[in-house]
């Protein structure tokens, strides 16, 4: 048996399965009386578990025929209807994740989608089963957590129970005492509320002050970029000059001429070429040593 969580106080539903294999929706009215909507008896399936869909549909999960079904919520119409891979147990189904989940009574709980096919999503593998039995399985934190039980030695956890109010989950579980007459009723809560950290709208920036920001930034970058470009020219140009000057005093420093009245300096550079090579050299080096002062002026 289930309700539906959608329906208003004054129009509240319930959906109920029965092993003679019928499946009734009826209506809790303000004054605690109980209508049909309507009943169906199924032809092969043993509804296992019920849910309600968001458009007043009915989902049907079979408890021996692996069958899951999805009944229209007016006329009991049959719109949707396929066998799953793994037997059903128990099942629990989300809406917002358009997910739901069975006990498969093997190796754990199988993940299907509620708009696919007879393909599961994936499984989530517990350890093997030491006593054959039922287990709940359910959904919490908004669908991002699936709480099942387990049925192992010393360990037989069959009813488990989630629910999600204002950022906060409670889980609850019931297990039987081994060897006693009474049952262990366990209950958690999780805050995943203030783990979210979600933005507020005071934190929020409006669009027209990012597109704002960015245009800044924007224009930034690009005054940026003509100043460099204009630097780097400038750069190269002072260094075209300055290396036109280095070539013309090169130019004049590497040539020499003599008259008849110097022919004894002429005849000197011609006994000690050297002397020459000496001479351009260190003018070289000067020249060389001005044009770094230069550079080191302009960076």
């Amino acid at each position: 048996m289930v309700w539906d969580s959608t329906s208003t106080e004054a129009n509240m539903q319930i959906a109920v399965g029965t092993r003679d294999k019928i499946v009734q929706v009826l209506v809790l009215s303000t004054n605690s009386q109980l209508q049909a909507v309507f009943s169906v008896r199924l032809d092969n399936t043993v509804p296992k578990s019920v849910a309600f869909a968001d458009n007043g549909c009915v989902y049907v999960f079979g408890l021996y025929d692996r069958n899951f079904i999805k009944l229209k919520g007016d006329d009991s119409a049959v719109i949707k209807e396929y066998s799953c891979q793994s037997v059903i147990r128990h099942a629990a189904v989300n809406q917002k994740r358009g997910m739901f989940i069975v006990d498969n009574a093997t190796n754990g709980f199988t993940l299907y989608q509620l708009e696919g096919d007879e393909e599961p999503v994936r499984t989530f593998v517990t350890a093997a089963p030491s006593v054959s039995a039922p287990k709940q399985v359910a959904f919490g934190v908004e669908g991002r957590l699936i709480s099942g039980g387990v049925t192992m030695d010393q360990c037989l956890v069959q009813t488990t129970a989630m629910c999600d109010l204002n950022g906060c989950c409670t889980v609850t579980s019931a297990s039987p005492v081994v060897g006693h007459g009474k049952a262990t009723i366990n209950l958690w809560v999780y805050n995943y509320g203030t783990v979210k950290g979600t933005l507020t709208s005071e934190q929020s920036w409006p669009m027209s002050c990012v597109v704002t920001y960015v245009s800044k930034i924007l224009v930034h970058f690009g005054a940026l970029a003509v100043i460099i470009c204009l630097l780097i020219t400038d750069y190269f140009d002072t260094v075209a000059t300055w290396s036109g000057d280095i070539a013309q005093h090169i130019t004049t420093t590497q040539v020499f001429t003599f008259s008849d009245k110097h022919s004894q300096s002429a005849e000197v550079f011609k006994k000690a070429p050297g002397v020459h090579q000496e001479m351009v050299e260190q003018s070289n080096i000067l020249i060389l040593h001005e044009l770094a002062g230069k550079l080191i002026e302009v960076i």
